[in-house]
């Protein structure tokens, strides 16, 4: 069992996650409102990464918090 002071590192990296997760999907609205095709796709892409680092930080974030 890890001792609590050694979880709080990784909780600090997963809200990390969460935090750069949300200004990526923010940042990919400015490319999502472009006309052209791969600026869409580079917005997609953005929101798309930016969704999966929020899961991955809450998911993290959820086992860390878990009580043994």
């Amino acid at each position: 069992m890890t001792e609590p002071h050694a979880r709080r590192p990784l909780g600090y990296i997963a809200a990390a996650a969460i935090g750069i997760g949300i200004v990526g999907m923010v940042v990919s609205f400015h490319f999502l409102s472009l006309a052209d095709a791969r600026d869409i796709a580079a917005g997609n892409a953005g929101f798309i990464s930016g969704a999966i680092l929020i899961g991955s930080g809450l998911i993290s974030l959820a086992i860390l918090a878990r009580r043994d």
